[in-house]
């Protein structure tokens, strides 16, 4: 079972992500702000991150950011809101590897998941 980290802290939104990723058989684990997202990512391993933009604590640029750097592999999918100004280019400087914007369907999401977990699977990343 692939292991999926939501950071989001929105308890509306979080609660439909998780729901939509149960749904498909995803193991969920979940963080509502960006400091917890940084800690979990240490101590679990993952399949894939969806990691939200504007979060409490650390900003979901600089978790990105700072998880890249600091050498994981584990995709991140960027959640953005279209009223953000460059959302896709900072988050393409940011190192993500993908970039969702809201208002989102979850067959879009379903589809930058699973490629983003193909992805991996085939450059071996672990």
């Amino acid at each position: 079972m692939k292991r999926i980290l939501i950071v989001e802290d929105d308890p509306a939104i979080l609660k439909g992500l998780e729901a939509a990723l149960q749904g498909e058989e995803y193991e969920v684990i979940k963080a509502t702000d960006g400091e917890k997202c940084h800690q979990i990512v240490k101590h679990e391993k993952l399949d894939l991150i969806v990691l939200d933009v504007i979060l409490p604590k650390k900003h979901g640029f600089e978790v990105c950011r700072d998880l890249k750097r600091e050498g994981f592999a584990t995709p991140i999918l960027i959640i953005t809101n279209k009223r953000e100004e460059l959302g896709q280019v900072l988050g393409r400087e940011f190192s993500a590897d993908d970039i969702i914007i809201k208002p989102f369907s979850i067959k879009e999401l379903h589809a930058k998941i699973k490629t983003l977990l193909t992805r991996k699977e085939e450059s071996g990343k672990k």
